[in-house]
């Protein structure tokens, strides 16, 4: 039970989160609910990941895929462009913190440190990318042979 209402967290937060960019966006409002959900259940597969042990950067990663698949398929149901959903939900999940701590460990003058949170952030948004372009180009070739 407890694990069911953590999960319900989680989407909650992704879904308000990306809903909001979705509205800072100007986005029209019956579209920024989509966005919304992509976002939460983005958040679900994540935590999901994390929970069976993957890395942090994997569990990105295959949210990525998950929220791109999604923004796809509600671009085509919705007539719209798929960058309306998946650049509003993929927001919760840029590692801004990463890169918060990296900038702490250079006045810090750990250097060292530093260079690994700077490295975990470079991987961390490369997985994003990596997800919506796999999936993007998937849907263009399938678009192309149809």
């Amino acid at each position: 039970m407890e694990q069911k209402l953590y999960y319900m967290e989680m989407f909650i937060a992704c879904f308000l989160a990306s809903f909001g960019f979705a509205l800072l966006f100007i986005i029209p409002r019956d579209k920024a609910f989509y966005a919304g959900l992509t976002g939460g259940i983005g958040g679900i597969v994540y935590h999901l990941c994390l929970n069976m042990n993957l890395s942090e950067t994997a569990a990105l990663f295959f949210s990525s895929i998950i929220l791109s698949l999604m923004a796809e398929i509600m671009a085509r149901k919705l007539k719209c462009p798929s960058t309306m959903f998946s650049i509003c939900a993929l927001i919760p999940f840029v590692p801004g913190g990463k890169i918060y701590l990296m900038m702490v460990e250079i006045i810090d003058g750990n250097l060292e440190l530093a260079l690994n949170y700077g490295l975990t952030t470079i991987f961390q948004a490369s997985a994003l990318v990596i997800g919506m372009v796999v999936v993007s180009g998937l849907f263009r070739t399938i678009k192309r042979r149809a």
